[in-house]
């Protein structure tokens, strides 16, 4: 997720954009999103071993938020800086 345009009538509860991850080793996956902000905006539920899905958690109050969402082996962990518009 780089940009994600938010509809104004999205549902609180609603999937919003789905994760993807891969491992070399097959190591298990664990995605999330960082600082307080993103946790109360976003839950991130793991759905596969390489998949996950993110839900709006409660209703947006302002314009822009701008996240890093993450996923990691427990080893190396790749970040991604986003923004939900």
């Amino acid at each position: 997720m780089r940009i994600l345009k938010l509809p104004m009538d999205t549902k609180i509860g609603s999937v919003i954009y789905r994760l993807r991850g891969s491992d070399p080793d097959n190591d298990v996956l664990t995605f999330g999103v960082r600082g307080d902000i993103g946790n109360q905006l976003l839950d991130i539920r793991t759905v596969t071993e390489t998949r996950a899905n993110v839900f709006l958690k409660s209703a947006p109050t302002e314009k822009e938020y701008k996240l890093t969402i993450y996923v990691t082996d427990g080893t190396q962990t790749t970040e991604v800086e986003s923004s939900i518009i």
